[in-house]
């Protein structure tokens, strides 16, 4: 089987041309994720929240 999953962000674009995002990846996801350190772990435990903010200088 093969592994997926889905993320949700949004972005703002500022007007002195940066982004600001926020969002999480990870929230739903299908078979096995061949980087999870163990079988035992929970699927709560693998979402990772962000907060991001680019520049264009």
């Amino acid at each position: 089987m093969r592994y997926s999953n889905v993320g949700v962000g949004v972005t703002w674009r500022a007007p002195w041309r940066a982004r600001l995002s926020v969002g999480a990846e990870n929230l739903m996801s299908n078979g096995r994720n061949p980087f999870a350190p163990s079988e035992d772990e929970q699927d709560d435990s693998s979402r990772v929240p962000y907060i991001r903010y680019e520049q264009d200088l």
